[in-house]
């Protein structure tokens, strides 16, 4: 005779067991999706929280997300077969050149990255002939501060420009005086204040509404893999969603993705300027007339030669099938 207790204890290790078999055979039947980033920053939980718990695995895949220290890395990465997807500024310099890259929707609207320049140097005039340190050539950072010397009439060849891989290294080489001026996402701008740097560009400012992340996949992404990249981007806007509506949430996840401590603003900050500004997307819609902007803003600059036919560049049909696909959710085979 089994006493109560121990009836108990069969029960609820056989429950346990149970669950645990449901568990492993659920991630067995879990699809991977590889998903790229640029470096974590303090708005990192809201394009990390795909990969949470709760999102992806309610539409059966299982997303892994890899950092990389600029978009141009991560659309290596993309053409090379090692990404399924990345989030990143829009890939137009590559597309002009023949890359086989298209955006299918885009997260981030509006540019929070900014010209800080150390000590002595109040405007862009005075440091058009400076060092700057704008990340790798192609990389955002790069596009936009050859586009902010176009957009005040200064000639670009009068500047020097330095690669630094990431937000950190060009942070510190501005503050040790090693480079005149860093391009910085704008999450830097009290500590920058703090070591007496100089705003002297606030990209947001002066190219409004412009996409700051948007999704791209390769050919193989929309072709033999586009039922998982339907299921990815219903993951997203749920993520999203989910991110938008819970600061808390979102927060500790950019704490534990960046290594800051529970004390650091920044990300809270962060979070209350991006729902100010309305920067976080989860419809994913894609801002085609301000690619277009950008486009023009890129050949003035001399970064595109030939203009890119956007119809080619954007393909929203994966998105429209996420948005019409109906509401149940993955369950394990």
């Amino acid at each position: 005779m089994v006493s109560w207790k121990t009836h108990s204890f069969a029960l609820a290790l056989g429950a346990s067991l149970g669950l645990a078999s449901f568990q492993t055979s659920m991630a067995a039947d879990l699809r991977l999706w590889r998903h790229g980033m640029t470096e974590a920053k303090s708005n990192a939980g809201f394009v990390g929280m795909v990969a949470e718990p709760g999102f992806a695995d309610r539409f059966g895949l299982r997303v892994e997300l890899t950092q990389f220290k600029n978009d141009s890395l991560a659309l290596r990465a993309l053409i090379a077969g090692d990404l399924d997807s990345y989030e990143g500024g829009p890939a137009l310099v590559a597309a002009s050149k023949g890359a086989a890259v298209k955006v299918v929707g885009c997260s981030w609207i509006g540019i929070s990255i900014g010209l800080f320049a150390r000590p002595g140097i109040a405007t862009i005039q005075q440091a058009a002939k400076g060092t700057f340190a704008a990340s790798a050539p192609g990389a955002l950072p790069e596009l936009l501060t050859r586009a902010m010397f176009q957009h005040h009439k200064l000639d670009p060849s009068l500047a020097t420009f330095v690669g630094y891989g990431s937000d950190a290294e060009r942070y510190k080489g501005v503050v040790a005086g090693v480079v005149d001026v860093a391009a910085l996402d704008m999450e830097h701008e009290s500590s920058a204040h703090h070591d007496k740097l100089n705003l002297i560009s606030a990209f947001e400012d002066e190219f409004p509404g412009f996409a700051r992340f948007c999704i791209h996949v390769s050919d193989r992404s929309l072709g033999t893999r586009r039922a998982d990249l339907i299921n990815f981007l219903r993951a997203e806007t749920s993520a999203l969603s989910a991110a938008k509506a819970s600061k808390e949430r979102e927060v500790a996840l950019a704490r534990k993705m960046t290594s800051a401590k529970d004390s650091d603003a920044r990300a809270a900050l962060v979070f209350d300027q991006a729902l100010k500004r309305n920067n976080v997307r989860p419809d994913l819609s894609v801002p085609v007339d301000r690619l277009q902007e950008w486009q023009d803003i890129l050949m003035r600059s001399g970064a595109i030669d030939k203009a890119l036919d956007l119809t080619k560049f954007v393909d929203t049909d994966a998105l429209s099938a996420a948005k019409a696909a109906p509401t149940e959710v993955f369950a394990a085979k």
